[in-house]
């Protein structure tokens, strides 16, 4: 019974961060991510060397029956789902969009937290991916574990040259949920760029401006799209497990 109150409470806060968004602005939910229609037919299906791609699962959720699972072993990279919109094209955002994006992230028991293999090792969760893809080798804004945090990330795939930052959002442990909002302002840093986040139902970041944006500038500053699944250093030695749970996205304008 304690743990279902718990579970409760955590979904609670959750939704009290995403409405605390919502009322300060006209929102318009544009996806719908929690799973609940049993199959993942709004998402491509993203993976890379050998990686099995995303599976529903009915254990653990965050809410409701269903979930979505990926695993990925030493020498594998990706496993990921990109979202869709209605007529089955990728969901993109575009300068001067702000919007809100809620995911709850369970890293299995077994996920590598201090992983071995590499000097350096890195793990995304969730991305913000430019217009340049692969070519820009790394997103503006990204949610990565890297020490035993959940920590937001980005800025190395700047087209100038990597203006890379950190900031951590929250201890990151296996076997429990974690529940989080972020508000985004996509536009270059020149103008003005910025994240919000809230963990738990607790902000933990007020419209923090990434030194490069959060949309690189030219040639890749059309777009970002956006990524949720498990993409890692395939020197990491160890397999890992991450779920994700009731992924939304609403845009916003100011009243």
């Amino acid at each position: 019974m304690q743990k279902v109150l718990h579970r409760l409470a955590a979904v609670a806060a959750a939704a009290v961060a995403s409405l605390a968004v919502a009322q300060t602005a006209n929102a318009a939910l544009i996806f719908n991510g929690n799973f609940e229609t049993g199959n993942l037919s709004s998402f491509n299906l993203l993976t890379q060397d050998g990686a099995a791609p995303p599976y529903i699962t009915t254990d653990p959720v965050r809410a409701g029956n269903y979930s979505a699972t990926m695993t990925i072993a030493n020498t594998q990279e990706r496993s990921e789902l990109q979202p869709l919109d209605s007529n089955g094209w990728t969901i993109k955002m575009h300068p001067g969009t702000t919007a809100v994006f809620s995911d709850s992230i369970y890293m299995n028991p077994g996920f590598p937290l201090k992983p071995t293999g590499c000097s350096n090792c890195w793990q995304t969760l969730m991305q913000w991916k430019g217009d340049g893809g692969t070519t820009s080798t790394s997103p503006p804004v990204e949610v990565t574990e890297a020490g035993g945090n959940y920590v937001l990330h980005g800025g190395y795939g700047c087209p100038s040259g990597p203006q890379e930052f950190r900031r951590t959002l929250a201890p990151a442990w296996t076997g429990a949920w974690t529940d989080f909002t972020f508000e985004i302002y996509f536009a270059t840093a020149t103008n003005g760029g910025w994240v919000s986040a809230w963990v738990n139902g607790t902000q933990v970041l007020n419209q923090f401006n990434p030194p490069c944006g959060t949309v690189y500038p030219a040639p890749y500053s059309r777009y970002d799209s956006l990524r949720l699944g498990y993409y890692r250093d395939p020197a990491i030695s160890e397999t890992g497990t991450v779920t994700h749970d009731e992924y939304q996205v609403q845009t916003i304008s100011p009243q």
